[in-house]
């Protein structure tokens, strides 16, 4: 049978990472065969939430472990916020004088799901910091240079428009304060991503990269008129290019990750995801 002693709490804070906050007014309390330590997250940036993590050493800091079984909401900036270690899911024995436990805080964009008309049709976005992202891709006629998959109707309104790099960014000027996005926003997208896969939740919510391709056109076209990778992946063109006749497309996979797959040629399709400065 697993036994919980706990004689002495020593408790300490500190921030593992360079954008971390400081933590303040930890304390902790045994309740059964958890422990529940509450802390405050000074200062911190409103539009950002942070998850924390819990160490504890029980030879006065000399050697520090992470707590495994831990449950906590997200933390939230000049509030008090609780972590719950069930202490005997990953310990037989616990206990001594000179125990001390560590919080550490990292924080990331909060994200804010949201609706908006763009060219008189309605998309779901979601805002990341001060960025709002569509989460479904464009469907905008703008000339010839632009398909529906298959070239039926259905599937625009199903999965979106393919656009060439110009018809791209004809469309993108069409949506007034919208953004077809650079190399760099792309790069920060795929950060909020990497570093909010503490919950799947976040991961779907964001950008839809578990949805089976409900809501993602995951295709390309190529000169030729041959449309493929449907249900595969989704490519999106930036508006980086090499100076000649190819973009940078970027990638967005089921795996959630957003990456860079190569300069295509400026006469493909892929899709558009727009972005704007959020209001």
């Amino acid at each position: 049978m697993k036994k919980i002693t706990i004689l002495l709490f020593m408790i300490n804070a500190f921030a593992l990472h360079s954008i971390a906050q400081n933590v303040s007014n930890v304390t902790a309390m045994q309740n059964g065969e958890q422990i529940i330590v509450s802390y405050k997250i000074d200062g911190g940036d409103a539009d950002k939430v942070y998850t924390p993590t819990l160490y504890y050493s029980n030879d006065s800091g000399a050697n520090y472990i992470k707590c495994i079984s831990t449950k906590a909401d997200y933390g939230k900036p000049n509030q008090t916020n609780q972590i719950t270690w069930a202490v005997t899911n990953d310990l037989d024995y616990f206990g001594g004088e000179n125990i001390l436990f560590k919080v550490s805080v990292y924080g990331f964009f909060n994200f804010v799901k949201g609706v908006a008309i763009i060219s008189g049709r309605k998309y779901k976005t979601i805002k990341i910091g001060s960025v709002e992202w569509m989460v479904e891709n464009l469907n905008l006629d703008v000339g010839t240079s632009c398909w529906c998959y298959n070239d039926k109707p259905s599937n625009c309104d199903k999965y979106g428009r393919l656009y060439n790099l110009e018809d791209a960014k004809r469309a993108a000027n069409k949506c007034t304060g919208w953004f077809l996005p650079t190399k760099l926003y792309f790069e920060v997208l795929d950060e909020f991503i990497k570093e909010s896969n503490v919950s799947s939740q976040i991961k779907t919510s964001s950008m839809n990269v578990q949805n089976g391709g409900r809501n993602e056109v995951k295709n390309s076209y190529s000169k030729g008129g041959v449309f493929t990778w449907l249900n595969d992946l989704n490519f999106f063109w930036s508006s980086t290019t090499d100076g000649n006749m190819k973009a940078l497309v970027y990638t967005l996979s089921e795996s959630g990750r957003i990456s860079s797959s190569s300069y295509e040629y400026n006469f493909n399709g892929c899709s558009v995801r727009l972005f704007r400065l959020a209001q």
